[in-house]
């Protein structure tokens, strides 16, 4: 049986009874500043709001849409993770990130039979056979693991319906491409690929699609989005200090 491992996971193992693992160091995962962009729950929109640009991202031109927070201005960096790799204090973290080196996959399509559970797994460099299960010598959960275990439970939980709610985004043709420009100095600055809410679109919505949408959260979650498209500026301004700090450029950005 194949198992996939997520964006940013190198090669994970089912997690089981007798699995030993390394203790936590509480560093950040290596992928974590070298992603513009992270996947977001419904759970965590308001939050993330706050401190990034919330839009909607999908893999090619078929693919599901995702919820996600935009980090940064160019593919492989992440405005909120230091040349250290550390965090910036007071800054939301999202989920995705706070939940390795855990994770929920399913068997990649073709390898398992239908209906096959999906499972918990760990990335495999975690695994260590002088580390420690997260099971007692009854077979019980201990305090530690139940506290991961609800938190990855809840996070799927919050995908699913993060999923459904995009997927109705995208049937009611609410989702139009969007890109991001701006300058710092001489240096233009441009992010494609996002989608955001179609806001001509909403005074077309009829009575029942905007019941559908309140019942599922939808309308909280489009004018939170739409809200913080303007901390694309913030972005602006904190790769205009990274650029200024390397001698890279002098100016302002707009």
């Amino acid at each position: 049986m194949e198992i996939n491992p997520p964006y940013g996971y190198k090669a994970i193992a089912p997690l089981d009874k007798k699995t030993r693992l390394k203790a936590a160091t509480g560093a950040l995962p290596e992928f974590a500043g070298k992603t513009n962009v992270v996947p977001l729950t419904l759970g965590e929109s308001m939050l993330a709001s706050l401190d990034y640009p919330v839009a909607f991202a999908r893999n090619g031109e078929t693919g599901p849409y995702v919820l996600v927070a935009v980090m940064g201005l160019e593919p492989t960096e992440n405005l909120f993770v230091s040349a250290e790799n550390e965090w910036t204090p007071g800054i939301y973290m999202p989920a995705y990130i706070r939940r390795y080196p855990f994770c929920v996959t399913r068997p990649a399509p073709g390898t398992a039979q239908p209906g096959t559970p999906s499972l918990v797994c760990v990335e495999k460099e975690w695994i260590s056979e002088d580390g420690k299960t997260n099971f007692d010598d009854a077979g019980n959960p201990t305090p530690e693991w139940t506290a991961i275990s609800n938190f990855i439970n809840e996070y799927e939980g919050d995908i699913d319906r993060t999923r459904e709610l995009c997927s109705i985004f995208a049937d009611m043709r609410m989702l139009e491409p969007f890109q991001f420009n701006g300058t710092i100095g001489d240096k233009n600055m441009s992010l494609g690929g996002m989608h955001r809410i179609d806001v001509k679109r909403l005074e077309f919505l009829n009575t029942n699609e905007i019941r559908n949408l309140f019942k599922r959260g939808g309308l909280a979650t489009l004018y939170l989005h739409l809200a913080s498209l303007n901390r694309f500026s913030r972005l602006l301004s904190l790769k205009t200090e990274r650029i200024v700090r390397a001698g890279q450029v002098n100016g302002s950005a707009s």
